[in-house]
């Protein structure tokens, strides 16, 4: 090589090891940010960083890529290290739990699950919805006075309900199609209402939880979430067969609180083969949403169906549950 390649070359090279030790400080970034949402319950800072784990999994495909391109080794193996331990909590997602085939002959409870937003004015497109999926339970989170005038055409559809409007972004409905045995509203750690509905379905008992957790956003709130989680979930399990409980829950299935909830109330995720289906926020695309919005259920009950339902015009997705 003469003298002047080799002082051109001087400055690709000096710039190449620049862009890969960036890479690497940024991947950096992206181990510590998942093994901290690993650990979220020794801090609820922690724990925000538990609820990302579609988008930790774009990431480090993204810095594959990267290390790819810079032929780093080190680092291709790094984020195969990664995965190990980042793929599985999504995988099991897609996995479906064995079922009793007789329950494939059951006449199906289709439920709606909607946080409409308190101040969204899009009443006709949730009335829409519902006519248009007819659900035989109906569960509207955030609702206000507005919105229960909003959906006043569902009511001769359903004509029993259990109805607690607030100003707040905690009020709640569950309208039903069939007559409720016990409709009441509990206060469960704290002034949050869960709506507590139990009914005959098909010859059979079913009792659903409606719950709407608060949002983790400092610690004291983040505790108050983990114990209305926790429990509803003890109500559920004593509740016994044929239970579910729904709601925004203001966490992910990555979180240590979702685990707990699952193990207090020997519930399982309905989400288990299914996947990820992300709810919220409605205003970025879909690549960055979160799931919040969820469906739990008691052993016994086979999850048939479980989709999104579409924008209503809320910062939240609904979702549809066809439960056996």
């Amino acid at each position: 090589m003469r003298a002047e390649d080799a002082t051109q070359a001087q400055p690709a090279k000096s710039a190449a090891r620049r862009g890969l030790g960036v890479v690497w400080l940024l991947f950096a970034a992206l181990c510590a940010a998942f093994t901290a949402g690993q650990v979220g319950a020794w801090h609820w800072l922690f724990d925000l960083c538990a609820h990302f784990r579609v988008q930790y999994a774009y990431a480090a495909a993204l810095f594959l890529g990267l290390f790819v391109v810079y032929r780093d080794l080190r680092g291709v193996l790094a984020v195969v290290v990664l995965a190990v331990f980042l793929l599985p909590g999504l995988f099991r997602l897609a996995w479906r739990m064995e079922h009793d085939p007789s329950a494939e002959a059951r006449t199906p409870l289709r439920v709606l699950l909607a946080n409409v937003h308190t101040s969204n004015r899009a009443h006709e497109v949730l009335v829409e919805a519902v006519q248009r999926e007819e659900p035989d339970i109906v569960v509207l989170q955030e609702t206000d006075e507005a919105w229960i005038a909003g959906i006043e055409p569902l009511m001769a559809s359903y004509p029993h309900r259990i109805v607690e409007p607030r100003a707040d972004n905690f009020g709640m409905t569950l309208l039903a199609r069939m007559p409720l045995e016990t409709a009441e509203c509990r206060f469960i750690a704290g002034p949050l209402p869960t709506l507590v509905a139990r009914f005959v379905h098909e010859a059979k008992t079913w009792t659903v939880f409606a719950t709407h957790a608060l949002p983790p956003r400092r610690r004291n709130g983040t505790a108050r979430r983990d114990q209305q989680l926790i429990e509803v979930a003890q109500l559920a399990r004593e509740a016994g067969e044929r239970c579910v409980v729904v709601g925004d829950f203001n966490t992910t299935p990555w979180s240590h609180i979702f685990e707990r909830m699952l193990e207090v109330g020997d519930l399982v995720d309905s989400a288990k083969g299914f996947g990820v289906q992300p709810t919220w926020p409605m205003r970025l695309p879909g690549i960055l949403r979160i799931p919040l919005d969820h469906c739990l259920c008691s052993r016994d009950v086979l999850v048939k169906q479980r989709r999104l339902v579409g924008a209503i015009g809320s910062d939240h997705m609904p979702v549809f549950f066809e439960l056996r």
